[in-house]
């Protein structure tokens, strides 16, 4: 079960954040891995729970066919491993349960969904944030 686990984690990381620093990387797998816990589902239905994760919006039904970079993908691999790690041990982003991308906004506007929820800590691209007020 950690296998397929860690496969999701790294998949979703590497399609979502690739781009990001090694802690922007692990904030992504740590919001997967909450989402997870506080769901009570497992990490592949969580990340391919519609309109959930961008990578899986469009209909893309195999994104593992989508990898071009193997060194970024060994890369964020090893971030999930590390961050898989440090959430076990405690390490939990502060509950974070979502993110977004900051550039891209449709004018500098979060999306609508953030209203309800708690900002957290910004890393690289990304606002993280938790469920509540």
């Amino acid at each position: 079960m950690i296998i397929k686990t860690l496969f999701w984690l790294a998949l979703t990381t590497y399609h979502e954040a690739r781009g990001e620093s090694d802690p922007g990387q692990k904030a992504v797998v740590k919001v997967i891995l909450n989402r997870a816990k506080a769901k009570g589902w497992p990490v592949a239905d969580i990340v391919k729970a519609r309109k959930q994760f961008s990578c899986f919006n469009n209909g893309l039904k195999d994104p593992a066919v989508w990898i071009k970079d193997i060194q970024a993908f060994a890369s964020v691999m090893e971030n999930v491993h590390d961050a898989h790690e440090e959430w076990l041990a405690g390490d939990t982003l502060h509950g974070a349960t979502h993110y977004y991308a900051i550039r891209g906004m449709v004018g500098n506007k979060p999306p609508y969904w953030a209203a309800s929820m708690t900002f957290v800590m910004e890393v690289g691209n990304h606002r993280f944030l938790r469920e509540g007020k």
